[in-house]
């Protein structure tokens, strides 16, 4: 087999483009009687079975056997880990190869971008996108009955991503899908991130242009260079951190301390580096880390890849760089698996000896796909020590459930609840977050390395007093194990103003006991949480009773009513 085949044979055509492939895809499934999500794990099934086998390895130099991961390899970590592999069947990807779609296709880094399930920007009610618009609805109607005509709103402002790889069965089939799903209605938070806030840039003026070279919250902190070519993003995630920037593809500006906006242009990725590299080397305290981001920084060509790191190697300080990317969990896996990128990466570590890590956005345990696992034993063949960072963004009905305990309290119907009340309604939803994330951390320790960090949704679909609780009971003590492999280093909210914030249970506990770091009204609650460095940061969310009202927050970080929880929440776990 070449590991390297995989170019179209079928390009998408005025007349069929790409968005329309899995609607043609369902009427297969329709013909054959099955689910959609059938048909894409015929298709990955065959991708599987025609990886290199152990026997296989003599076609290939000698040098380069020890970096193949043969089929049997992967199978073998995949069972341990009870990650879903794909099933077999031979009829279902025939059907779906005569559209164009078959294993050669299924592994090429292109293909998944592509040939998503797309609704674009006010293209919903578009002739040309009727049969997507009827299989949103067969597919996701449920998520939206009664409101079909509001989400429809919705979409006509909403760029609409799916990749293929994410309708395999272990992601439509749970609350992983719910990832590419926007709420009715939905609003971004406007850089909810402050990676466009003039205080945090890195610019240079031209000609009268602002030049973006990267974003830095503090002097010591990490360059967040976002590279123009890739800011947008096709994975498609509801709730993204950089919001309308890379979901509806909007202009880059500068959002300055009185609220004006102004214009900022990006050079190429290779020109924006070079900048970079001389403006540290003539810095008092340069960074030691760079952190590539977007939309996708794996969008990039090998080519401009192999610029970027010549360029860094005149980077005098820099002790090693990190690719954050979403590519990996979240459906082109291949980028990051192509041959010539991880000779690329190789290369690099051989000549300069300094360590390349990836951060990665992992939103569910069904995002460990057979294929990312492919992609992680092809970085950690390499033999290099790629360190893999797992980030997990705790969002309300992927892998929090807070509208459940909403939901409780509502038919309780009482102004006060009682302990026993208030526990009832929130260990369900908690244990049920939990095991998620318990599955989670378990898989990513096993195929990788450890979870890395839980992120907050910037998007405020659930309150923070929700997530730090969660996390609090991940952490240690765990429920369950006290397995320091498989805890997560950190949970952290993401803000405008200052560094990443990291909370746990005592920060709750300062919240709930300090005069004014707390205060409520009808609609909103605002918090002054004092960060490490040396500044208060001031946060809000909306009020949700019973879950994030002062009283509640006094409740649950008494310690005798924290203990009753955390047994209550072990009993549902073991339970189950």
């Amino acid at each position: 087999m070449n590991i390297e085949k995989g170019q179209f044979d079928i390009e998408p055509t005025a007349e069929r483009p790409s968005y329309l492939m899995m609607s043609e895809l369902e009427e297969v499934a329709e013909r054959q009687g099955v689910a959609l999500p059938e048909i894409i794990d015929a298709v990955r099934a065959d991708w599987l079975s025609g990886l290199p086998s152990q026997e296989d390895l003599d076609k290939f130099p000698p040098e380069k056997r020890s970096e193949i991961v043969t089929k049997e390899e992967l199978k073998k970590v995949c069972e341990a880990a009870g990650i879903q592999l794909p099933v077999s069947n031979p009829e279902l990807s025939a059907e779906a190869a005569n559209l164009g779609i078959d294993q050669n296709k299924w592994q090429d880094k292109n293909f998944q971008g592509k040939f998503r399930f797309h609704l674009s920007p006010g293209g919903i009610e578009g002739l040309q996108q009727g049969k997507n618009r009827e299989l949103f609805f067969k597919l996701f109607g449920k998520k939206y009955e009664g409101r079909e005509a509001e989400i429809v709103d919705t979409l006509k402002g909403y760029d609409l991503s799916i990749r293929p790889m994410n309708f395999s069965p272990a992601i439509a089939n749970s609350e992983a899908i719910e990832n590419f799903l926007p709420e009715v209605g939905q609003k971004f938070e406007d850089d909810p991130f402050g990676v466009q806030r003039r205080e945090h840039l890195v610019l240079e003026e031209e000609d009268g242009k602002l030049i973006y070279l990267s974003t830095r919250k503090k002097e010591h902190g990490t360059y967040l260079a976002i590279l123009r070519s890739v800011a947008y993003c096709s994975a498609g995630c509801s709730n993204c951190y950089r919001g309308h920037q890379t979901r509806e593809i909007a202009k880059f500006k500068s959002i300055n301390p009185d609220g004006s906006e102004q214009d900022v242009y990006f050079p190429s990725p290779t020109e924006q580096v070079e900048r970079l590299v001389r403006r540290w080397n003539q810095e008092e305290n340069p960074p030691e880390d760079i952190l590539f981001s977007g939309g996708e920084p794996m969008d990039i060509s090998i080519e401009e890849w192999q610029k970027i790191f010549e360029t860094l190697k005149g980077a005098e300080h820099l002790k090693f760089l990190r690719i954050c990317t979403g590519d990996l969990f979240l459906g082109e896996p291949f980028r990051v698996s192509d041959p010539k990128f991880l000779d690329l990466l190789k290369q690099w570590h051989e000549e300069t000896g300094k360590p390349i890590k990836f951060a990665t956005n992992l939103p569910h345990p069904a995002f460990i796909t057979p294929e990312a696992v492919h992609a992680i034993m092809s970085l950690h063949k390499l033999g290099i020590g790629i360190e893999i960072q797992t980030q997990t963004p705790l969002e309300e009905g992927i892998l929090c459930f807070q509208r459940e305990i909403e939901q409780q309290i509502q038919q309780l119907g009482k102004e006060k609840l009682t302990d026993e009340e208030l526990m009832e309604a929130w260990a369900p939803a908690l244990a049920k977050s939990f095991k998620l994330l318990r599955e989670l951390c378990v898989k990513i320790a096993m195929v990788s390395d450890r979870p890395y960090k839980f992120i907050h949704d910037m998007q405020k679909s659930v309150s923070v007093v929700y997530n730090t609780v969660l996390f609090s009971l991940l952490s240690e003590p765990h429920v369950g194990t006290t397995d320091s492999a498989v805890r997560p280093t950190s949970f952290a909210v993401f803000t405008p103003k200052l560094p990443n914030l990291n909370m746990d249970f005592h920060g709750l506990e300062y919240l709930a006991k300090v005069d004014g770091a707390y205060q409520d009204d009808e609609a909103e609650v605002k918090m002054q949480i004092p960060h490490a460095v040396g500044e208060t940061l001031e946060y809000s969310e909306p009020k949700w009773q019973g879950i994030n009202d002062k009283e509640t927050l006094q409740r649950i970080t008494d310690i005798k009513f924290w203990k009753k929880l955390r047994e209550r929440v072990k009993e549902l776990v073991e339970e189950n």
